[in-house]
């Protein structure tokens, strides 16, 4: 069963990893197991008898393809807009007095003047689809007038966070549940705050769960005043809070709780981590901002319908709430004459996208560009390209295997199959080929241990780095029976001198994401790889060890008194941690191999290697703590607690045996809990 499977279809530019892992992990599916059924479910597919038509293609049985526009609720859905007199007249204000004023930008003194009260336009239909005023309602939102903003160049702007606010506070004092979206963290919590404030005190109390949740994310984070969540003696004392992706899963599972539950939470702030088929009472919604900041071209983009229709599809839930309500505050002021039923062209591109129906997105193939790329050789030096390879081409036991399979693969994606059904064989032959050559390459990469490219193909780096990695530990081999602590040291000592393999392991993207701006400007590969590689590290050091996100803050460079919700240590644990275990996970395999053969999993490998993984994942700097982890797995234990645990059974735990195997050290551990009982 793949939920919201719209995620298939690819960001601009045909390198989104989400969309690509997607689609490798349906093709791969269908082809490990070839009996079971795909049920794909998604209110934004728009092209549904072409999917279904693949996936008979793909299985080779009947597809059903079900395309309804029933929805479970109903929405009224808007457009924030202002009187066209109003709006001519600060206009002309701000012109007279952008004439006499010598300052490069508007100052305070005329910006607190550039008050004008929000109307609504409202579709009376459930899509905005026509142009006929009769349609739309055009209705006042607040009595007051809040301020509108002014930029460099003195124009009028939106100013959406001031004017959300405004609006999400007159509707929680009416008692309306309402979701306000922005496109940054900051704005969001800034927002939070702002509306809690204006709202006044509330006393929730806290569940015992809810509670438990707010000790536990309070112990990780080193302090209740680096969360995101002000609680005073066990009462929530706001009505609004924020949700967003660099939350702790205690502090969102907290605020979800929160939001869900009667006498709660009367507003939430959040970004775009919300509005993926996330399930929540929102009676109001409002979308803050129709743009975001595109890291990599420097420049504002407009939000894609998918995304718009996405988040407004929050509004309303079944089985609570039959009605919902969408409120858009469009990027630029859109003067509306209800006189004439005239209003700002920038509401036009609005009205295509709310014109549509739900089911806007035909979904592409991911693969394609990639396919493309390979074929057209414009960059064979492309990780992404040699993994997306490595991964049709799956784990094959033999050379021949593992090229049937990405022939296979080739042929069964949707861009073959859309090739196929166009009679282009060409491309279809082109692509296995050009796919096959750069398969070919890898297998020479690996030499003569076919094992490599096995491994590689498991985890799908490339073929390079698994043969690096594997010469390191052959030039410089660990003790026998080395510590976890041993092994994370090697680890970073063997990559620190080596830009291409730390590229190969890390996502560029995540480590700038990370370190901003200090890393950016290290022009030097090498001078770049070993800042980095240092700080990692540490970090890891750190997190292993069982120690507070605060003090994950401070080794970034945060001063002690200036630490802070913890950002940068949220970014290593929420991007970061993840891709490190699974590095070290192919680490582990490796060593494996090359002392022994032994494959993953196996019985008699070392406790170590076994749990070496999971000990990065979870933050355990020795494997007994990882296997008393899985011991205690119902109990939910925090990577603090657990740490405070095994500290009160290491009394009663005996020494461990040189290399003891995993089932030697739960046995060892089991008998220590045993003791302390």
């Amino acid at each position: 069963v793949f939920d919201e499977c719209h995620l298939l279809h690819p960001k601009e530019g045909g390198s989104d990893r989400r969309a690509l892992d997607a689609m490798l992990c349906i093709l791969n599916f269908a082809r490990l197991a070839p009996e079971a059924d795909l049920l794909l479910l998604s209110a934004m597919m728009k092209n549904v008898e072409e999917i279904a038509l693949w996936i008979e293609n793909l299985t080779g049985r009947p597809c059903l393809a079900l395309s309804s526009p029933w929805k479970p609720t109903r929405q009224l859905r808007g457009s924030i807009v202002y009187r066209k007199e109003i709006i001519l007249e600060l206009e002309s204000r701000l012109n007279s007095e952008r004439s006499s004023t010598k300052t490069r930008g508007a100052p305070a003194s005329v910006k607190q003047g550039l008050k004008a009260q929000p109307f609504g336009l409202f579709s009376l239909k459930q899509t905005w689809a026509t142009k006929s005023r009769h349609d739309y309602a055009f209705l006042p939102l607040l009595r007051e007038s809040p301020l509108l903003g002014v930029n460099q160049q003195w124009r009028l702007t939106p100013n959406s966070g001031e004017v959300s606010s405004a609006i999400a506070e007159a509707a929680a004092r009416s008692g309306i549940k309402t979701l306000v979206f922005f496109q940054k963290i900051d704005n969001a919590a800034a927002r939070s705050r702002k509306i809690g404030k204006r709202l006044g005190q509330a006393n929730v109390l806290l569940s015992p769960e809810e509670r438990a949740l707010w000790e536990t994310a309070a112990q990780e984070l080193g302090g209740v005043e680096h969360l995101y969540l002000h609680v005073e003696k066990g009462y929530r004392t706001t009505q609004a809070a924020v949700h967003h992706g660099l939350l702790l899963a205690e502090e969102r599972r907290l605020v979800e709780s929160l939001y869900a539950r009667p006498g709660g939470l009367s507003v939430l702030t959040a970004t775009s981590t919300v509005s993926q088929g996330m399930n929540l009472p929102s009676e109001l919604v409002i979308i803050a901002e129709d743009s975001r900041f595109d890291r990599e071209t420097n420049v504002r983009q407009t939000l894609e319908a998918r995304e718009l229709l996405n988040a407004a599809g929050r509004a309303g839930r079944a089985g609570q709430n039959a009605n919902g309500i969408v409120l858009v505050i469009p990027g630029n002021v859109v003067r509306f004459d209800d006189d004439r039923a005239e209003i700002e062209p920038y509401w036009g591109r609005l009205r295509e996208i709310f014109g549509q129906s739900d089911q806007c997105l035909d979904i592409d193939d991911p693969l394609e560009a990639i396919l493309d790329r390979v074929h057209g050789n414009l960059d064979d030096e492309s990780a992404l390209d040699r993994y997306c390879v490595s991964k049709l081409a799956g784990a094959g036991e033999t050379a021949g295997e593992s090229d049937d399979r990405l022939s296979w693969a080739v042929r069964r994606s949707l861009a073959g199959f859309r090739a196929q059904k166009r009679a282009d064989q060409v491309w279809v032959e082109s692509r296995v080929k050009a796919a096959l050559a750069l398969l070919t390459q890898d297998k020479t990469d690996a030499g003569d241990d076919d094992a490599y490219r096995v491994i590689a193909a498991k985890f799908g780096f490339p073929v390079g780095a698994v043969t690096e990695l594997a010469k390191q530990i052959s030039i410089h081999p660990l003790p026998k029976g080395a510590t976890v602590t041993q092994l994370r040291c090697w680890f970073f000592s063997r990559i620190i001198g080596k830009p291409k393999l730390f590229e190969q392991i890390f996502r560029t993207g995540d480590i700038e994401y990370l370190f901003g701006k200090s890393f950016k400007e290290i022009e030097n590969a090498a001078d770049r790889t070993s800042y980095a590689v240092r700080k990692l590290e540490d970090l890891t050091r750190i997190w292993m060890g069982g120690q507070p996100l605060r003090d994950l803050e401070v080794a970034l460079g945060a001063a002690p008194e200036r630490v802070g919700k913890c950002k940068g240590a949220r970014k290593f644990v929420v991007r970061i941690v993840p891709d490190l275990a699974y590095a070290f996970r192919l680490l582990s395999l490796l060593i494996q191999h090359l002392e022994s053969g032994n494959e993953e999993g196996a019985a008699d490998v070392p406790s170590a290697l076994f749990y070496l993984g999971q000990c990065v994942r979870y933050g355990f700097d020795t494997y007994e703590k990882a296997v008393l982890y899985t011991i205690l797995h119902q109990e939910n234990l925090s990577r603090r607690a657990l740490h405070e645990r095994f500290e009160k059974i290491r009394p009663y735990l005996s020494s461990a045996l040189v290399a003891e195997t995993s089932e030697e050290t739960r046995a060892r551990m089991q008998l220590a809990l045993n003791r302390t009982r």
